[in-house]
């Protein structure tokens, strides 16, 4: 667990899904809505807990599949219906500096405890028996959100450049003069070996010095779309090209080439049909394309992404002779509406004109005319530069709040964090010889967790109308960041 406060007693986490995990056994508190006892993680409904609130800093523990209550009477441990029994009441306490959780009852006074097979109750004493590790269910998170939040209101992790998991290896030889300079400087430098054969155009080592550039340089993430939203990814950030060479559109990140477009669609659209209280918003920038080649692409979209998927709203006003249509401000759309929803979005005002008239393309969305996002990245290779650079955009970010909030109607807006470091691709011989975009993510990611932690007035802290929305990362999967977006949608909106 990471260091932050106890989650999911708020009004806003209330029903957020979770395992507690025994650290000192590796087991996971399990039940069969009869008997509690210890199992191995299995990531099933029987290990899988909800916080109640029950008044003041008391919660109720339910049991996932059950329905049941667990509570504490003379007779020991057990499953009940919801009564109003102070037995069925549990204190969670901050252990370890708020990396463990102990659940005393209220009844008994005594603590959750456990040998790793057996689960019994023991006066607390905040040993390593009674520490119990609070793991959200990353894949449904959103499934304990109340629905009246909107997007305004929510913290999502963010995947940059959510497609560039891998490089399409029948595209190495893309951008052949572009990499050759690249693998010819690289030999100067002896930063790679064995390449001189190269600099010849052999396609065989040409291929392999290719991939080991590209891979340095455009590669993001390390998990498969799919499963970067089972990991709690719910904003992607794609940006999409198409090439001549294999007749199809393709994801990008500079000079690297990924899969193909439809690719990464339908494992989105898998996994939204396999958690309907879900939803994710694909954010299409960076266009690859020409002129020719919109209305294809948007064929694409379209072909890949149902039109029962995708969001599709109406306008927030209907135009008349005087007043002008105001556009749909998805920022305003409560979770309810969302929920089961691929929110495609375009930034791109120059392009589609023609396409998006009207209402020929329900569920295709615009950035920012729809849903205006301050997403600006610090472009720094130092932490403590990105760090004051991003804070500084999110004061500015604040102090025009209220200015947005006092509009007719009201245009709230989102701001997207971005936790990143960039490798210095304008410096070729330092892009090569400096931290991969892989590397860089190691260093900022387990920072994430401490600065929420320590930041409790400034970015993550409570605000009064404006939060971080969006926190964008390279590999998203190593920051654990649904926990700390629960973090602070629960210190905004509580």
């Amino acid at each position: 667990m990471s260091n932050f406060s106890v989650l999911g007693t708020s009004a806003a986490t209330s029903n957020t899904v979770f395992t507690l995990r025994h650290p000192h056994s590796g087991k996971t508190l399990d039940g069969n809505g009869n008997t509690l006892y210890m199992g191995a993680a299995n990531d099933g409904d029987y290990q899988r807990w909800q916080f109640v609130p029950a008044g003041g800093q008391y919660v109720r523990l339910r049991h996932r599949q059950s329905g049941k209550m667990l509570a504490h009477t003379a007779k020991g441990l057990s499953f009940e219906t919801e009564q109003p029994r102070d037995s069925q009441l549990w204190l969670p306490e901050s252990l370890d500096q708020g990396r463990a959780l102990g659940l005393r009852n209220k009844a008994s006074g005594q603590a959750l405890d456990s040998n790793g097979k057996d689960v019994y109750m023991h006066p607390a004493n905040g040993g390593s028996f009674q520490r119990w590790e609070q793991q959200i269910a990353r894949a449904t998170w959103l499934s304990g959100l109340r629905d009246d939040l909107t997007l305004a209101q929510l913290c999502v992790p963010g995947s940059h450049d959510a497609g560039m998991y891998e490089l399409d290896q029948s595209l190495t030889l893309g951008d052949q003069a572009w990499y050759l300079q690249m693998a010819e400087l690289a030999t100067k430098l002896n930063v790679f070996t064995n390449l001189w054969n190269l600099i010849t155009g052999k396609k065989a080592e040409l291929t392999g010095a290719v991939a080991m550039i590209a891979k340095r340089l455009g590669l993001t993430q390390s998990l498969n779309a799919y499963d970067q939203l089972r990991a709690g990814s719910r904003f992607f950030d794609l940006r999409p090209t198409y090439r001549a060479d294999t007749r199809a559109f393709h994801v990008q990140h500079g000079k690297a080439v990924g899969p193909r477009l439809h690719k990464v669609l339908d494992d989105v659209v898998r996994f939204i049909r396999e958690h309907k209280s879900e939803m994710v918003v694909l954010e299409f920038s960076h266009f690859g394309l020409d002129k020719a080649q919109e209305q294809a692409f948007l064929d694409l979209l379209t072909k890949h992404v149902p039109a029962e998927l995708r969001l599709a709203l109406p306008r927030t006003a209907p135009a008349t002779a005087a007043v002008a249509a105001h556009p749909t401000l998805l920022a305003s759309v409560p979770l309810r509406e969302l929920r089961g929803k691929v929110i495609v979005v375009l930034d791109d005002d120059q392009r589609f004109a023609q396409q998006l008239q009207g209402t020929g393309l329900p569920g295709v969305y615009r950035l920012p005319t729809n849903l205006p996002v301050l997403d600006d990245y610090a472009n720094a290779q130092d932490f403590n530069k990105m760090l004051q650079d991003q804070a500084g955009k999110f004061r500015k970010f604040g102090q025009g709040a209220a200015q947005r909030a006092a509009q007719q109607p009201a245009e709230p807006k989102l701001f997207m964090l971005n936790w990143t470091l960039t490798p210095v691709d304008n410096d070729e011989a330092k892009a090569i010889t400096g931290p991969s975009v892989e590397e860089y993510a190691a260093v900022v990611n387990p920072r994430l967790a401490p600065a929420v932690y320590q930041d409790s007035a400034g970015l993550f802290g409570r605000q009064p109308d404006h939060q971080v929305n969006i926190i964008n990362l390279d590999y998203v999967e190593t920051a654990n960041p649904v926990p700390l977006c629960l973090e602070i949608i629960q210190r905004n909106n509580a």
